[in-house]
Formats: structure tokens, C-alpha cells, sequence
């Protein structure tokens, strides 16, 4: 997710969800830099703040106008980063659990397979599909 370094977008996206949102890049492992990457660190109290920063950073990141909706319908890919002991409470028994999510949110969702480099216990969950679907997923 690339949001870039538009520290408006960030405190608007503060302001709107009232969660602290942090994007960093430059002091992310070499693996992330050499990707061009950056993350986007969420902290809040409840999971409506949660919402609408993800809502508020992914929208801002894909250019989604304010107020607008992804009408196009292009498909995107949004790439999470979860604990790796998450990992089996995500996929489920006989990944029952990962099923449910990929067809309530009708988006493709993925465990990457291996660590993140640079970064300790943490794995990917790569979510691919229309814009409402990831936000739903994620």
C-alpha cells in the first residue's frame, strides 16, 4: 500500500477515524525499501475507528475521491500484515474460517508462504478484488 509521504492525507484520515495512523518507510527493513513499500501502522480503541482508517487510508491510497465511491470495479490487491500466530486463527480448521471471509468479502485472500523479511513472527495476507470487498476482508 503506498500512500506516499502526504502528511495531509494522514491527518485527515486521523481526524476522520480518530485512530492514530502512522505510515512508515524509511526506517522499515531493507527488504521493504528494496520494494519500494511502506507500512501503515494503525492503532485505535474500537473497531469503528479501525474501519474507517482502513476505509480512509485505502481510499486515499487508490485515489477514490471523497465522498465517492470505486465505481470502476478494478481489481486491486492490498497486501496485510498479520502475527504468525494469527495465522491459524485466519485460516481455521481445514481452512473453514479463510473460506467464510474470501466469500462473504468475494474477494481472493491469501496466506503468503515464509516470514516477511526483516521483520519478526509476521506474514502476509495478500487480498485481491474490488475495493469494498479488500476493505471488508481486511
Amino acid at each position: 500500500l503506498v500512500l506516499g509521504e502526504k502528511e495531509d492525507e494522514v491527518r485527515r484520515v486521523r481526524a476522520e477515524s480518530g485512530a492514530n495512523v502512522q505510515v512508515l518507510s524509511k526506517s522499515l527493513p531493507a527488504a521493504f525499501r528494496a520494494r519500494d513499500e511502506c507500512l501503515v501502522v494503525i492503532k485505535c480503541d474500537d473497531s469503528h475507528q479501525l474501519r474507517a482508517a482502513i476505509t480512509g487510508t485505502f481510499r486515499r491510497a487508490f485515489g477514490v475521491p471523497r465522498g465517492g465511491t470505486d465505481d470502476e470495479g478494478r481489481q486491486r490487491t492490498v497486501e496485510v500484515m498479520i502475527p504468525e500466530v494469527a495465522c491459524r486463527h485466519l485460516v481455521g480448521a481445514r481452512g473453514d474460517r479463510i473460506k467464510l471471509l474470501r466469500e462473504e468479502a468475494g474477494c481472493d485472500i491469501q496466506l503468503a508462504p515464509g516470514l516477511v523479511a526483516g521483520l519478526a513472527a509476521q506474514r502476509r495476507v495478500r487480498c485481491g478484488g474490488r475495493l469494498i470487498g479488500i476493505e471488508e476482508a481486511v
